[in-house]
């Protein structure tokens, strides 16, 4: 592969991309001319593969209890597809009716109408996307500043990624495109262009750059782009499907219970559906492109536009880089309901698309994966750079790196006590890093390797600020201060909730003793009833995420949660009552007494301005919120 990529090593520059794929043209050329197209060049002829894939995918359906699966293998012109398991009418699974979840593997069909709409002049990806938007409220608070097409389709935009409310339960109760994004769209994180991370909300502006650039909506863009040049009869993006598409529908489930059927208000990033046929019939038409027009579209396609280090490998507009030779091109997907795998190698002109009607079928789907590239004699790639750009090394490296793939703007951010948003704790070794006990070898001087992939860092200075992995080129790690640890966070909660309580219960019973006794006034009861009562809000808040489906939150707070967190109206209130109610005791004249007298006092306010201030962390005043903003 020859490349022209640049790299920059400053954290706040765009390092963009962009690969020729002179070696996939000469090798078509050379099939055309010979009149012969190669097919796998692999260790076991095609029938074997594919018997090889049909017992993993039985054995692994049994395995995980997936109930329906299908999977389509593209050799140069020719497409061999199967299906697995029964469906809701008691029919064999077939890979040409058989409709499955697309869920990420969306993104694949809205990078593709992006690349048609760039080849015919309408979409300039490195254009600010504001250009195509004018006049929107989404130009309002800097959303879109600085934001290309090319960041949106690479992730690189710097955008969190919200997840509550992002699906509806029924197709009447989804909400417009534009609205979402107006709802829930934030500034980005970081400056665009720095980094990719991975973003549905930046995918699901994509799709809308692209209705307002074709003056249509997103699903029939979509379909006139994308699906029908393909011949793509069985797929959609449409909410519901069309026509009597929705009666051949897997049926999801996991773990033997059914999955209801989810609505996404970001349809562009995961609200398609296809037969393994369908996406068999796409593959082709980017590894053995049969026209001139499909050729500059596999061209857009596979053309790389960004990586996170110079080592490691990166994304295109659809697909991201494997980590093998020859070079692959990944895409997968899963959700709630369904999951899927995508991996196309051009140089074997090859492809295998695989479907699973439940979100466990991730696991089995990566198996195939390298079975299939292990059947094309693919190796672990070396660095991705000849020669390694000159960069500082880095020498303070030892620290927590959380990944960016969060949600800043909901109770959402909780995934990072919970362990929904990862965190790496990385630690300098002799021989280069332990990361969460992986260990790596320096091989550059941001570089480090073991036999199975390599993790990059970006530096300031002789600091690392950000961490990559090789198998992960959507992913990005950021440095986070060491007292910002996960572990760290949920021990200052639970232990500033443990005092609160202790204390403010202490002062109440301290406060009835003496009102029995008639020497305390009603107003000294403000301060410890607003430390108990804010005590026992933080617990409800607690329980009732604790015990809420989890997965209820996509269609936005779960009513038991919504409904405590509409009582933080009196947090604020409560606080200044009992602060005010404080200040005399610190403005009476000092006495060892009276110091003493004021110890608890002023120890319950701190700790109650304290868990107002981590309750503002971690989303949980949403009235205090609506107030400010």
């Amino acid at each position: 592969m020859i490349t022209n990529a640049r790299y920059c090593a400053s954290p706040h520059a765009r390092c963009a991309a962009r690969t020729v794929p002179a070696l996939r043209t000469i090798v078509l050329a050379a099939m055309l001319v010979t009149g012969r197209v190669s097919l796998l060049q692999a260790q076991s002829t095609g029938d074997d593969l594919v018997a090889r894939l049909d017992s993993a995918t039985r054995a692994g359906l049994q395995r995980d209890r997936i109930g329906e699966a299908a999977f389509v293998v593209v050799r140069g012109n020719s497409r061999i597809a199967r299906g697995f398991g029964t469906t809701r009418g008691g029919e064999p699974v077939d890979p040409a009716e058989t409709l499955f979840g697309l869920a990420s593997t969306t993104k694949l069909l809205t990078a593709l109408a992006a690349a048609r709409l760039v080849g015919s002049g309408a979409l300039d990806l490195d254009a600010p996307i504001a250009r195509y938007l004018t006049p929107s409220p989404l130009l309002s608070d800097g959303r879109l500043d600085g934001v290309t097409m090319a960041m949106l389709l690479t992730h690189s935009a710097g955008y969190d990624d919200p997840t509550v409310g992002s699906a509806a339960t029924t197709a009447s109760a989804r909400i417009s495109l534009e609205r979402y994004l107006d709802r829930h769209l934030r500034p980005p994180d970081v400056q665009p262009g720095m980094v990719a991370s991975y973003s549905n909300i930046g995918y699901a502006l994509a799709g809308h750059v692209l209705a307002r650039i074709a003056g249509a909506p997103y699903e029939r863009v979509v379909d006139s782009l994308v699906l029908q040049p393909a011949g793509l009869a069985h797929t959609s993006v449409e909410q519901p499907l069309p026509g009597n598409l929705e009666q051949f529908r897997a049926r999801a489930a996991f773990q033997g219970s059914d999955v209801p059927r989810l609505y996404f208000n970001d349809a562009p990033a995961d609200a398609g559906f296809a037969t393994a046929n369908d996406m068999g019939r796409l593959l082709s038409s980017l590894v053995l492109p049969s026209s001139a027009s499909d050729s500059a579209l596999a061209a857009r396609a596979l053309a790389l536009l960004f990586r996170n280090h110079p080592d490691l490998p990166g994304s295109t507009m659809a697909f991201r880089q494997g980590n093998t030779l020859p070079a692959s091109y990944l895409h997968g997907g899963s959700w709630q309901d369904y999951a899927n795998v995508v991996v196309i190698v051009p140089t074997r002109n090859a492809a295998f698309f695989a479907a699973f009607s439940s979100r466990s079928g991730g696991r089995l789907g990566r198996e195939l994966t390298t079975l299939f590239t292990d059947a094309l004699q693919a190796t672990p790639a070396p660095p991705y750079s000849a020669e390694t750009p000159a960069v500082p090394d880095c020498r303070d490296i030892r620290g927590f790196y959380r990944d960016m793939r969060q949600s800043h703007a909901s109770v959402a951010r909780l995934g990072i006590l919970t362990g929904n948003v990862r965190e790496l704790r990385v630690v300098a070794t002799e021989e280069g890093l332990d990361v969460s006990g992986r260990k790596y070898r320096r091989t550059a001087p941001t570089t480090f390797r073991d036999s199975a992939g390599a993790v990059g860092l970006r530096c300031d200075g002789d600091r690392a600020i950000f961490l990559f992995r090789s198998e992960s080129p959507t992913t990005s790690f950021r440095r986070v201060p060491r007292w910002q640890n996960r572990t760290l966070l949920a021990l200052a909660l639970i232990l500033n909730w443990t005092l609160l309580t202790i204390l403010g219960s202490a002062e109440l019973r301290s406060w009835h003793r003496r009102r029995k006794l008639g020497a305390q006034s009603p107003s000294g009861v403000a301060r410890p009833l607003a430390a108990v009562g804010i005590s026992i809000y933080v617990l409800a808040v607690a329980l009732a995420l604790a015990t809420a489906d989890q997965w209820a939150f996509q269609f936005g707070i779960p009513t038991a949660p919504r409904t405590i967190l509409s009582f933080s109206w009196f947090l604020i209130p409560a606080a200044i009552v009992a602060v005010v109610g404080t200040v005399p005791l610190l403005a009476s004249p000092a006495g060892g007494r009276r110091i003493r007298d004021s110890i608890v006092p002023v120890a319950t306010c701190v700790l109650l301005i304290t868990m107002l201030a981590q309750l503002e962390f971690w989303n949980l005043m949403p009235m205090w919120r609506l107030l400010t903003n």
